[in-house]
């Protein structure tokens, strides 16, 4: 008992020096882990954990995790302590930036804890890293959040999981089982109104498009939306919006949007085309100069062609409408061609960047790009080998399934290159076609109507000078906050023929010659084009025995710099050598270092095993001294309680021994009367027998004498 109590003291002691070196690190810094954002937890745990805990404290988190993990290496994880230390460091990993890690952790909690409440902050931990702009979706959300039944949870982490759950729900096609999740929701968070987009996307899908509508703008107007879901709901209305014709209200909703400038293209087009069909194109054109910036230069908005394009149509400036399609087929034509062709896109360094600057592949290559990071840095972390051959495996595992991701989606979105490329090479061919069209039939109305004959104007527009519709030169330079607020100047060509026909009008005299005219010109491009073909064919000739060239040069180059390369070899064998030599010098200092503070380390043990030995016999002797104390009042104890019994023993025999007398005079009274009983029973009977004995013998002497009487009274017997 003694011993029990003195454990007790010895803990309650530690635990007091642990708080208060806590309250003096608090009155001298404040609390080590409120200095940054992310809380750092220090549960009630395991003491086997509280050096480690210590080292989180003091924001050393790669020692930390170090102790976390050699905690759990040696325990089952179902066993006191576990899910906290697999809790902590993910929080360690959290706070280094090993965000994949930290993923990994979390989830093995969420999946296997029993501990209810390490498993909800774990929870928080996963909701935390799905507002990172990249993190591991399939993981969290679709092999966790979405398969694994939660049952009740906090009001902040329930829409949380219900939301994620509703839109993969959303996404398979299943919105009955989507609803279930919505009607779960509690509160009006972020998330909540999330779903409520959810849910107008869908309603759209249905083809009800007032619901969609009404729903999108109540988010809109709801004060206490936050930002970025705000925006989410305003370019789905604005669209929606577009759709319906109702194109300035749809502007409107666009110019709303606080876009980030990554995402600012998209938003930008599509304000130019609301312009565009609420015919301000002066405005749609200064949208679209958004495109020229520098930062525009990579996306793939081959859209913007065509409707610079509609746009000069309008003005009849035809040959700046060519020049647009001109532009498209500048821009794209080589990988028309390439596909025409069925090259390997991957090798056409156009089509390369392309992809690469499509959001799928940009999603997945910054992926990819943070976990390389996040090994890199785990190599520069004070972590031991056996933890860091157990993290390898982890990231190996993730980078080749998203390298197996990154194929799949390059493929997907190769082919849809193909089809939309094609789709807007179409477009381009129709708007060529419709823009000499127009200018022939320009012509030939002007003709006609008497204008090409005179009425020459000088081509001279007015521009005001000193009012809100001010215009300036435009000189290349871009700003951020200007890109979707340019007004593009334009004047109106058509009814200026000098300027759309380079100054020389030549007039047909009649619509047989104009025709005439037309088939001189498919004739000299039917012969344009054959020529074209037999210079092709040419080239294609001079390009093989270029080819032949080529690899016969390569092949000499080949075998130079084969001989240049073993020269290399030999150079870099020599250098590595002497590379060799003095890392042994080295490793040899080094070792000799390590074996003299291996010494000092050996001298220090010993010095602390000798103090430990001198603590243990002291204690020892402590203990024996208790134990004989122990003893003796246990002795003096025993012989008491020997005493006692003995005692307790001869009351009990006399009871006994009295009670057997009680029981034996009571069993002889007993007998006693049931022996009278007896006799008095006996003699009863023999009275009875005597007196029935008696009734008899007078019966039978009653009935003898009757019968003799009978017999006097009759003579004639």
């Amino acid at each position: 008992m003694k011993e029990t109590n003195q454990i007790h003291i010895q803990r309650i002691v530690f635990l007091l020096t642990l708080l208060v070196l806590f309250l003096c690190l608090e009155e001298a810094y404040g609390w080590p882990w409120s200095k940054k954002q992310a809380e750092v937890p220090f549960p009630d745990a395991v003491e086997e954990l509280y050096p480690a805990l210590l080292e989180m404290a003091e924001q050393r988190y790669d020692t930390a995790m170090d102790g976390f993990w050699a905690f759990m290496a040696e325990r089952e994880n179902h066993e006191d302590g576990y899910a906290m230390a697999q809790l902590c460091l993910a929080a360690c990993a959290t706070e280094l930036g090993l965000k994949q890690l930290a993923t990994e952790y979390y989830a093995d909690i969420v999946r296997s804890s029993m501990d209810r409440a390490v498993t909800l902050q774990a929870l928080e931990g996963l909701k935390k890293i799905t507002h990172e702009e990249i993190y591991d979706e399939r993981t969290i959300v679709e092999e966790l959040i979405y398969e694994k039944e939660f049952g009740t949870l906090p009001a902040e982490l329930n829409n949380f999981v219900h939301y994620y759950q509703a839109l993969m729900d959303f996404r398979n096609g299943y919105p009955r089982w989507a609803s279930n999740h919505v009607v779960k929701l509690e509160g009006q968070d972020e998330y909540f109104y999330r779903v409520r987009i959810l849910e107008a996307l869908w309603a759209l899908k249905e083809d009800r498009v007032g619901d969609c509508r009404r729903i999108l703008t109540e988010v809109v107007e709801e004060p206490a939306v936050d930002t970025p879901v705000r925006n989410d709901a305003k370019k789905a209305l604005a669209r929606v919006l577009y759709e319906q014709g109702e194109f300035m209200e749809a502007y409107r909703l666009y110019r709303e949007i606080e876009a980030p400038e990554h995402t600012l293209a998209d938003v930008i087009l599509e304000e130019a085309w609301a312009k565009f069909r609420e015919k301000d194109y002066k405005k749609s054109m200064g949208l679209l100069v958004a495109f020229t910036a520098p930062s525009f230069q990579r996306l793939f908005k081959p859209e913007q062609y065509l409707l610079q394009t509609l746009i000069y149509m309008q003005y009849c400036h035809y040959g700046a409408a060519r020049g647009a399609l001109g532009s498209f087929q500048e821009r794209y034509g080589a990988v028309l061609t390439g596909i025409r062709q069925r090259e390997n896109l991957t090798d056409n360094p156009q089509a390369n960047r392309i992809l690469t600057g499509l959001p799928p592949v940009e999603r997945v290559d910054a992926y990819l790009t943070e976990l390389t990071d996040e090994s890199t840095a785990l190599g520069e972390l004070q972590l031991s080998e056996a933890f860091r051959e157990y993290i390898r495996p982890i990231y190996e595992l993730k980078t080749a399934q998203v390298e197996r991701r990154r194929e799949k989606v390059w493929k997907r979105e190769v082919e849809r290159l193909k089809r939309t490329l094609f789709d807007y090479q179409e477009q381009a061919n129709l708007l060529a076609y419709e823009s000499g069209m127009h200018q022939y039939k320009k012509v030939k109305e002007m003709y006609y109507s008497g204008a090409l004959e005179g009425g020459e104007t000088d081509g001279k527009v007015g521009l005001p000078k000193f009012s809100k519709h001010t215009y300036f030169a435009f000189e290349g330079e871009f700003w951020s906050d200007e890109l979707d607020d340019y007004t593009f100047f334009i004047e109106d060509y058509c009814d200026m023929p000098e300027k759309w026909l380079a100054g020389v009008v030549v007039p047909e005299r009649d619509l047989e010659a104009m025709k005439e005219r037309v088939k001189e010109q498919e004739a000299a491009e039917k012969e344009k084009a054959r020529q074209e073909a037999t210079a092709e064919k040419e080239k294609v000739k001079q390009q093989k025995a270029a080819i032949k060239e080529q690899e016969k040069q390569e092949k000499a180059a080949e075998k130079q710099k084969a001989e240049k390369e073993k020269a290399v070899r030999k150079e870099l064998e020599r250098k590595e050598k002497a590379a060799a030599e003095e890392k042994a010098r080295l490793e040899k200092e080094k070792a000799r270092k390590e074996e003299e503070r291996a010494r000092q380390e050996r001298a220090a043990e010993k010095e602390k095993v000798r103090q430990e030995e001198a603590e243990r016999k002291e204690q020892a002797k402590r203990e024996k001294a208790l134990g004989r104390a122990k003893a003796e009042e246990e002795k003096a104890a025993r012989k008491e309680k020997a005493r006692k019994e003995r005692e307790l023993a001869k009351q009990k025999e006399a009871a006994k021994k009295e009670q057997a007398e009680r029981q034996r005079a009571l069993d002889k009274a007993k007998e006693e009367q049931e022996e009278a009983a007896r006799k008095e029973q006996i003699s009863r009977e023999e009275a009875a027998a005597e007196e029935k004995a008696q009734q008899e013998k007078a019966a039978k002497k009653e009935k003898k004498s009757k019968r003799g009487k009978f017999a006097r009274s009759d003579p004639s017997e």
